[in-house]
């Protein structure tokens, strides 16, 4: 469930992790941060952050613009083991994040991430699977459809 004791469930891979630039900006609220990864390709972008492209088949929702639907959406959560999607897939790893003030955070992280109405956006918010401790559930998470130049991280882990 996405809204965990009214929690926002986030996965990061870049910036957002714990030591990184962002995180204390931006997640110094977390209420929980663990391990986990999901399933996609991993770019180092020439800017110095990283991007994810993920199957579209992992997709579980894509977010609008509405924030509040957004906030209300539920599904549910995928079947442990999430099998590894056909094609050239890595898995990527990051952290799963929770945080209160649901609303407040996604609004912030909206607008870090480039996802902003109208006109075109850096990211896309989606929910996919993410899977931490042999435990799978679903988060919001920031993809790009388009990488500008940037080289693929293997090992999916990005370094600054």
């Amino acid at each position: 469930d996405l809204m965990l004791n009214g929690n926002l469930s986030i996965f990061v891979y870049g910036t957002l992790k714990k030591g990184y630039c962002n995180h204390s900006f931006f997640l110094s609220e977390a209420k929980r941060i663990q391990k986990a990864f999901t399933w996609g390709r991993l770019f180092g972008l020439i800017q110095g952050f990283p991007a994810l492209v993920t199957s579209s088949d992992l997709i579980l929702t894509e977010g609008g613009f509405d924030l509040q639907a957004d906030l209300e959406i539920k599904h549910e959560t995928p079947s442990y083991p999430v099998e590894k999607p056909e094609g050239d897939w890595d898995q990527v790893y990051g952290e799963l994040v929770e945080l209160p003030r649901p609303y407040f955070h996604m609004k912030k992280l909206d607008r870090l991430e480039g996802f902003v109405h109208p006109g075109p956006c850096l990211y896309k918010r989606v929910i996919v699977p993410v899977i931490s401790r042999e435990k799978c559930t679903s988060a919001w998470t920031y993809v790009m459809e388009d990488v500008p130049e940037g080289k693929r991280v293997k090992g999916g882990v990005w370094l600054p």
